[in-house]
């Protein structure tokens, strides 16, 4: 079955405040609501693109359904972090789930410090960073946090300081390509 043809290519599309992430030769998307429809619970759900096969297949149901979050591969990993869940609630959980493992589950990990979402996670030196976002009442946050995930341990890095720094809920458009098909 091509790209335009596979069912979940719309439901792909159709994901509002979703995460995604690359792994090898893989897209990979998460959570997020759907944009189209009554049905407008947040979804734990995801769904993973092989680029090599043109095929599409589903990753397992996260543990929290969330939107507003951040999702970074780290090792073979996926994590999730924060974001919004069910109520309108802000999340301080973090999930993994090991990619390229037939039946892996997600699994929980050390909590963020602070709920977050909107935030940004990043990768340096095998360690995870979050950053920016608002906090559950909406404050923009200037702290930053790195996951050791050898220690499975978050740890507050120094704020954002000095003349300029300013907090702001992080957010990105994000486009990229999968087979020849441009995706915004």
């Amino acid at each position: 079955m091509s790209f335009s043809e596979n069912q979940n290519y719309r439901v792909f599309l159709r994901r509002k405040e979703a995460a995604f992430d690359v792994w090898h030769h893989y897209s990979l998307i998460c959570g997020g609501y759907p944009t189209k429809g009554r049905n407008r619970a947040i979804l734990a759900t995801g769904d993973m693109y092989n680029a090599a096969t043109d095929q599409w297949s589903e990753l397992p149901a996260m543990a929290n359904a969330r939107c507003s979050f951040a999702a970074k591969v780290l090792n073979d990993y996926l994590y999730v972090t924060g974001g919004v869940g069910v109520g309108s609630t802000a999340l301080s959980s973090c999930e993994r789930l090991q990619l390229g493992v037939p039946g892996a589950q997600w699994r929980f990990m050390a909590n963020l410090a602070r709920p977050r979402y909107g935030h940004c996670l990043f990768v340096l030196r095998d360690k995870l960073y979050v950053c920016g976002g608002c906090s559950r009442d909406g404050v923009p946050l200037t702290g930053i946090e790195v996951y050791d995930p050898a220690l499975n341990r978050w740890s507050s890095v120094r704020p954002l300081e000095g003349r300029g720094a300013r907090a702001a809920p992080v957010s990105a458009c994000a486009t990229f390509t999968v087979s020849n098909k441009t995706l915004r």
